[in-house]
């Protein structure tokens, strides 16, 4: 059951009319980011250039549009409504030829002439039996239709206005021609008809004086013809076009075609002596190819737009060598080119029509530095209103892309009949917003090409409430229930009636009974802080920063700001606000303005204006026009023109912090690289940026730094890592490090504690006297039924305990040969593998070292052992006294029956080298103890015990000898066992422990200079055993 901690407070309240003058510093303004350039870029698609304006259409469906080269006026054609556009054919001029029925004119039987620059129209009869191939001026061509092989015949109907008509043969035409096709081109009163005779072949007509003449070269099958002013141009599928002038070809006076090679076949024109052209393409693939001009004469080709449009009609052939194109640099600049040129001149540009959509504000948000501006754009493809999110940094440290995004077509709409997208920002995957359907799904926005998260979610029509590291909350006001969302796992953490509800990273706030307001950790739920607000009213509202806390009784009611460093309420004015780090934004309806109220240092001062700003729509501008970060100093708002004004409030904040924090606890330094155990990894989310940053790891027992990192800026996070090495490269001790996370919030603040904790060394260098990879002391006890006990901390983070661990194996001390353990030596590293290992004489003579594992435990079942030799029962005792000589290596004392002390220095790998004595007489000290190192010089060292009971000590010189005893104690004969123990206590220093005769266990421990402290019990009963190692 949880537990409830109510701080009984004495609430001091300001006033609803502050006491005290301007704040420390006055708000300034940034920067200005304008309006961001449109993602979708919209359709205009050119269907006819005449000649004093074009035909058009925006987007789909777009309704029809004529607009003039000269004063940019357009009307909407209504009379075209519901065609095609490919029933749409050039007439001449400013005239355009339907073939089709037209929907808002029905005339069945009739084709209708319609010119767009007087809005008049005409309708003629076709006769029967023929096909119309032309329209100039008053002049219809037609052909007479039949079956396959049917003979070419033409004819050009001239209507009266009254629609009557006189007809005319054409004449000319080629012996034994075949219709094949229909007119393929129509220029400035001519045609081009396709025909065959024993191959395809095209005829030129112009249509005024019925002139007709075969187009020599044009054979074989044409796939794209251009006819305008004196040129006419055709391809096929190679894309090399053919050029021939008009006037030449019906005079007969014609040479050979110049040829130009086009970078496609399909959106291609002629401009005066130039072919202008943009690569094939079907659909938006996103390429948007440049058009390029090539001289026809021959030459470089230029480029004229960077981009074009990828629709067919994004490059139009004009009358009197112009065309117009479709495209710009980008979306910023899309519009509808006119093209021109002087004969032998490049053709020049101008924009005719600027092709854009109207954008506007959607939604703002502020956090941590990041700022990100919805804004309305427009779908080309069904004229919807859809959103797209631009990130905008303020701080370094981060990489997150600037790139705006679309977002799905659902994003549910922050009111009705309102578009606007409601964000909120500061979850580990972004913003935070409301899909609608069936049911609502929250989804998480971070940056363009980065991938985002749904989650489907129980309410309809809710509302996300707040965000922090991994939660959300979001209400369904009209269910009456609101949910905790926790989208690390897409669950839902805790659901509840609708309430006044914030998020700080994992600590969740929510109003209690009325006049209280209460926060629990959602990562360690049941311990819930309760506090007063002050006013006896139901809190409905909360927003939660590093230190403050806002509150809101409705929107009239009272409203204020919990100040949890000074444990004070401060009274606010109500009405729509928004927390800083400090400081509190309110949206002033009666003055149209944001004001700001500063209260960093625990008061509260009079409020100051920002900027105007009119209540729009919704009136509740929050998150929608006007936004603050509430982990900083920064403040954001939207102007009429959909610019962003960033603000500094000038309102000093607090220290960067801990919002969360994760990643391993510990570190194998002898794992491999490629294996995760190796490297201690940590990862503090903060709760504000930083300009630096610097990590320290410390060994706890020493306070010795033996590892630092630093960086610069970051935005979001701190993650750092260490291999449990180091810099010389050799694993760090065993045990319990403690880690150091500073942090400068901006240039020139001080240098402030981000955050502390623990780590382990796990397995990395043994402290002498421990066999587990944690760095705890152990000691081995041994029963008279043969029981081995190893003592130690089981439990991770040495605490200087010892703990029995239980039966672990069998040692036999009182058993005659190989069975028996005449001596057992806890030793360092014998074989190399970094391992402590046990050394065990057993009752025939012979060594054996059993290779440690790092656990306390040295069975002899489940243990590989190497036998170094036998003989050695000619010593009394063997004695472990850590690294005599400083090779870096434990090295192993005998003291034979005669008293002589002999040194075994160990090779590392699994072998000791030849003895070699270094002492004599020592067969007056019943008891010899290896310290280790006991007087700080990093040399092992020994004790021994006279007989009278006087404690000695022998400081190895670090070159495999030992210096003359100093005394170091008396009365010691008191005790039946010494066992030389390490660093039990955790100081650094290595200790000793002693039994007495009732079989009290006590730890003396070390000084560090060569003597021991007064004595402390360490435990009793340890008479159980026979003998303690």
């Amino acid at each position: 059951m949880g537990t409830t901690l109510s701080l009984a407070l004495g609430v001091l309240s300001a006033p609803a009319t502050p006491a005290l003058a301007d704040p420390s510093a006055a708000p300034r303004e940034v920067t200005v980011i304008p309006q961001d350039a449109p993602l979708l870029r919209p359709q205009e698609s050119v269907h006819f250039a005449g000649k004093t304006g074009f035909l058009h259409s925006h987007n789909q469906p777009g309704d029809y549009l004529w607009t003039r080269y000269d004063t940019g006026e357009t009307v909407v054609v209504k009379e075209l409504a519901g065609l095609q556009w490919t029933n749409i054919k050039r007439a001449g001029d400013d005239s355009v030829l339907i073939l089709n029925e037209v929907p808002a004119l029905p005339a069945p039987g009739k084709v209708t002439v319609f010119n767009l620059a007087e809005q008049t129209w005409q309708q003629w009869a076709t006769p029967t039996g023929y096909l119309v191939m032309g329209v100039h001026g008053q002049s219809m061509v037609v052909a007479r239709s039949g079956t396959s092989g049917t003979k070419l015949q033409l004819e050009r109907l001239t209507f009266d206005a009254d629609g009557n008509s006189t007809t005319t043969e054409i004449t000319g035409l080629p012996d034994g021609a075949v219709l094949s096709g229909l007119a393929v081109a129509s220029g400035e009163g001519a045609l081009v008809v396709p025909y065959r005779t024993d191959i395809p072949r095209a005829l030129l007509l112009d249509v005024a004086s019925g002139s007709v003449v075969d187009i020599p070269e044009a054979t074989g099958g044409t796939t794209s013809w251009r006819v305008s002013g004196d040129v006419v141009a055709w391809t096929n599928l190679s894309g090399i076009y053919r050029v021939q002038s008009r006037e030449a070809l019906l005079a007969g006076t014609a040479g050979a075609a110049r040829t130009v090679q086009a970078q496609g076949t399909l959106r291609t024109a002629v401009v005066g002596d130039n072919l202008i052209s943009a690569k094939n393409q079907s659909n938006n693939t996103g390429d948007w190819y440049p058009t390029v001009s090539l001289p026809i004469a021959g030459g470089d080709a230029t480029t004229l737009l960077p981009q074009t449009d990828y629709q067919l009609g994004a490059v139009v052939q004009g009358p009197d060598g112009s065309a117009l194109v479709v495209g710009g640099t980008g979306p910023a600049d899309w519009a509808v080119h006119r093209y021109t040129a002087e004969p032998g001149k490049a053709p020049t540009g101008k924009v005719l029509l600027a092709v854009k959509d109207p954008q506007h504000n959607a939604g703002l948000t502020y956090n941590r530095g990041l700022i990100r501006h919805v804004q309305t754009q427009v779908n080309p493809t069904d004229g919807t209103t859809r959103f797209a999110i631009f990130n905008h940094l303020q701080v370094p440290g981060d990489s997150i892309s600037p790139a705006g995004a679309m977002q799905p077509a659902n994003a549910a709409s922050c009111a009705a009949g309102v578009e606007c997208l409601r964000l909120v920002d500061g979850h580990s995957y972004g913003a935070a917003y409301l899909l609608s359907g069936t049911s609502d799904s929250i989804h998480m926005y971070q940056a363009a090409n980065s991938s985002t998260k749904t989650m489907t979610l129980p309410s309809k029509g809710g509302r996300v409430v707040d965000v922090g590291d991994n939660y959300a909350i979001v209400a369904d006001a009209a269910a009456g229930k609101q949910y905790v969302v926790n989208l690390s796992v897409s669950q839902i953490a805790r659901t509840g009636p609708v309430t006044g509800a914030a998020l700080w990273f994992d600590t969740l706030w929510t109003a209690g009974v009325p006049g209280r307001i209460q926060s629990e950790r959602l990562t360690n739920p049941g311990t819930a802080v309760n506090m007063p607000t002050g006013a006896d009213c139901q809190v409905t509202e909360l927003q939660a920063s590093a230190r403050w806390i806002y509150w809101a009784c409705g929107a009239d009611g009272p409203a204020g700001v919990y100040d949890r460093t000074l444990n004070r309420n401060l009274r606010v004015p109500s009405g729509p606000a928004l927390l800083g780090d400090g400081f509190l934004v309110q949206h002033d309806a009666g003055t149209a303005s944001l004001r700001l109220s500063d209260f960093h240092d625990g008061t509260l001062h009079d409020p100051v204006k920002l900027a105007d700003l009119p209540v729009g729509n919704p009136a509740d501008g929050r998150g929608i026009t006007w936004a603050v970060d509430k982990h900083g100093s920064g403040i954001a708002y939207v102007d009429a023109d959909n610019a962003v004004h960033v603000l500094d409030s000038g309102v000093p904040s607090t220290p960067p912090g801990v919002g969360t924090e994760g990643g391993y606890d510990w570190t194998y330094p002898r794992a491999a690289e490629t294996e995760y155990q190796r490297f201690w990894r940590r990862s503090v989310i903060l709760t504000r940026p930083v300009s630096s940053w610097e990590m320290t790891i410390t060994r706890k027992t020493s306070g010795e730094v033996v590892a630092r990192s630093s960086g610069g800026p970051e935005r979001l996070a701190v993650n750092t890592n260490w291999d449990g090495r180091l810099a010389s490269g050799q694993p760090a001790v065993n045990g319990t490090y403690l880690w150091k996370l500073t942090g400068t919030g901006t240039e020139g603040e001080a240098a402030a504690t981000i955050g502390t904790g623990k780590l382990s060394v796990v397995c990395g260098t043994f402290p002498f006297r421990s066999v587990s990879c944690y760095g705890d002391s152990n000691l081995l006890a041994v029963k008279s039924n043969n029981e081995g006990h190893w003592y130690g901390d089981p439990y991770g983070e040495p605490a200087g305990r010892l703990v029995d661990n239980g039966s672990t194996e069998q040692w036999c001390l009182s058993c005659a040969g190989t069975a028996g353990a005449s001596a057992i030596v806890p030793f360092g590293d014998f074989d190399g593998d970094g391992m402590p290992d046990l050394l065990v004489r057993d009752g025939a003579g012979y060594l054996r070292a059993y290779l440690g594992t790092g656990q306390p435990s040295y069975a002899k079942e489940t243990h590989k052992s190497i036998t170094i030799g036998k003989g050695w029962e000619t010593y009394r005792l063997l004695v472990a006294p850590g690294d005599l000589n400083r090779d870096g290596r434990d090295d192993l004392l005998g003291i034979d029956t005669t008293g002589k002390l002999w040194l075994y220095t160990s090779t590392g790998t699994g072998l000791f080298k030849a003895r070699v004595q270094i002492g004599s007489s020592w067969g007056i000290y019943p008891k010899v103890i290896g310290m280790g190192d006991l007087n700080g010089d990093g040399n092992g060292d020994l004790v021994g015990v006279d007989a009278s009971g006087v404690l000695w000590r022998y400081n190895g010189d670090g070159k495999g000898y030992l210096s003359s005893r100093v005394q170091i104690g008396t009365g010691w004969n008191i005790y039946n066992t010494l066992i030389p123990i390490g660093d039990l206590d955790l100081d650094n220093r290595n200790d000793l422990l002693a039994r007495d005769a009732d079989g009290v266990l006590w730890l003396y421990p070390g000084r560090g200079d060569g003597f021991l402290g007064k004595r402390v019990q360490k435990g009793t009963g340890f008479n159980a055993y026979k003998a303690l190692f």
